[in-house]
């Protein structure tokens, strides 16, 4: 192999290992995501400003609340009241934790919303998670 053909190969190397890492990083900061039959809106970790945890009672609820940065706040109200009525599914790290979801009346989201994460060991990961 020629000197040319060794730079082009591990320059080759070098951009695909590059775009697989962005991929993972994009990937890992995908908090939440919520999804009906013809629409997707994905919460990322720079879309969270705070939460609480505000479990009791065996239940495993964080409130949340969205900061502003990319319209996060707007792109969730639209996607929840477009899909008014409809059944949603939500994920929490890729993994399905909520099943067709009734969504009713959707209210402001300015002070934040209520999200139920399932069980101790999603609590878990997500205070892990967002405290990275």
């Amino acid at each position: 192999m020629n000197n040319s053909k060794k730079i082009f190969f591990i320059s080759s190397i070098a951009i695909i290992t590059g775009l697989l890492l962005i991929s993972c990083k994009i990937k890992s900061d995908n908090i939440l995501s919520y999804s009906t039959n013809n629409s997707f809106f994905q919460l990322d970790k720079e879309c969270i400003e705070s939460y609480k945890d505000e479990s009791k009672n065996n239940e495993h609820i964080v409130f949340i609340t969205l900061s502003n940065t990319n319209n996060c706040r707007p792109k969730l109200y639209d996607f929840l009241t477009k899909n008014k009525n409809k059944k949603m599914n939500v994920y929490f790290n890729n993994v399905l934790i909520q099943k067709n979801i009734h969504l009713g009346n959707i209210h402001s989201l300015d002070d934040g919303f209520y999200q139920n994460l399932n069980n101790q060991s999603n609590l878990n990961l997500f205070k892990s998670l967002m405290n990275k």
